[in-house]
């Protein structure tokens, strides 16, 4: 049966800090279904006298849904302005939560973390910005597990920052699940020396309705994005699936000026999640799929890592990056030959030896 509640954040805080403007830890566990919402000008209210003030450095968010094999999400609404929690802060999902903001969402974010199971939707308004942070010289991470989305609708995702607000800043951003951004794009490093290192694995499903620009003009910047090919999904290989979709689908790639943009395929444990794949054919991977911005220019900005990783099953189709990347229909394709296992070439060759021996013995 669900259950609605309205509350402030004083619904979350541990116990023994009830008497707290703010505690080290705004944590909850919830049950399948269960609706909670947020209605504040700020929803880390803690009691009456620190309504509308955000959290201190430092303070982490955990919200936590019992699975109980329904299917149910736990709801939590949050309608609020901009929601800050500094860059030593935290938010956690553990799924099967949903977690949805409603505001303007343009401040800073920390770190985050969310779990299978668990949604992130932040509604905002066109030409906001999602950032992970925007203090010079800071790190953040943002972690999307397998079974896990981040959805952003209406705004940018500049994990760095925006006009170049946190130079020498480092964003590292993990994505195994579902990243989608609507009505907005993306721009990586965009401030001045900063990096972002952008990870999508093989289980990903990343969308960006805009496009992505990479370093918005500003000096030293540097985007580190990697394909890590753990996990392939099969609706990523031609043949293995009916529509193929790429790992990252956008509408156009962009290169300012002053930037470096590396894209590494990194073969460590590299696996695939299911299919049929017969020896001796090809099967091409589609990695990025872009309307606009992409052709054999990107040639240049890849590089391979880890390739012992593709084991004794797997070999790149061919000796040169123009044999093994193709791009067709506006999608760039790695392109890999399923080949015999040593067992197998052992029993290959011990039969032609017995048909020689037998030959010969008949002559």
């Amino acid at each position: 049966m669900k259950r609605y509640k309205q509350c402030a954040a004083c619904a979350f805080a541990l116990s023994s800090f009830a008497f707290s403007a703010y505690c080290a830890e705004i944590s909850t566990n919830l049950t399948s279904g269960e609706e909670v919402a947020w209605s504040t000008t700020s929803i880390w209210e803690i009691d009456g006298t620190s309504a509308g003030r955000l959290p201190a450095a430092g303070d982490t968010v955990v919200i936590t849904t019992t699975d109980d094999g329904s299917g149910a999400y736990a709801t939590v609404n949050a309608v609020a302005g901009n929601n800050v929690w500094g860059i030593d802060g935290s938010l956690t999902l553990n799924g099967p939560t949903h977690l949805k903001f409603s505001g303007s969402n343009m401040n800073p974010w920390g770190s985050i973390t969310l779990n299978s199971g668990s949604i992130l939707e932040v509604n905002t308004n066109a030409w906001s910005n999602f950032r992970l942070m925007m203090t010079a010289g800071a790190t953040a991470n943002f972690t999307v597990e397998k079974g896990a989305s981040f959805i952003l609708n209406g705004a940018h995702f500049s994990p760095n920052s925006t006009h170049n607000l946190s130079s020498d800043s480092v964003a590292n951003v993990d994505i195994k699940g579902e990243f989608r951004v609507t009505s907005g794009a993306f721009f990586l490093a965009e401030g001045t020396r900063s990096t972002s290192n952008l990870n999508i694995y093989g289980s990903a499903s990343v969308f960006s309705e805009n496009g992505i620009t990479y370093g918005n003009n500003y000096v030293g910047n540097t985007t580190n994005m990697t394909f890590k090919m753990q996990d392939v999904r099969l609706d990523s290989i031609a043949g293995q699936s009916d529509a193929i979709s790429a790992l990252l689908v956008t509408s156009s790639l962009t290169y300012s000026n002053n930037s470096t943009v590396n894209y590494i395929i990194d073969f460590a444990d590299f696996s695939i999640d299911g299919g049929s794949f017969d020896v001796g054919q090809t099967y091409n991977f589609a990695l990025i799929s872009a309307a606009s911005g992409l052709d054999k220019s990107i040639f240049d900005k890849i590089s391979l890592a880890n390739e012992d990783g593709l084991g004794s099953e797997w070999a790149l189709a061919g000796d040169s990056m123009e044999e093994f990347l193709t791009i067709s229909d506006n999608t760039l394709y790695l392109n890999l030959s399923r080949v015999p296992e040593p067992s197998t070439y052992a029993a290959i060759f011990a039969i032609l030896a017995l048909a020689l021996a037998v030959y010969k013995k008949r002559r």
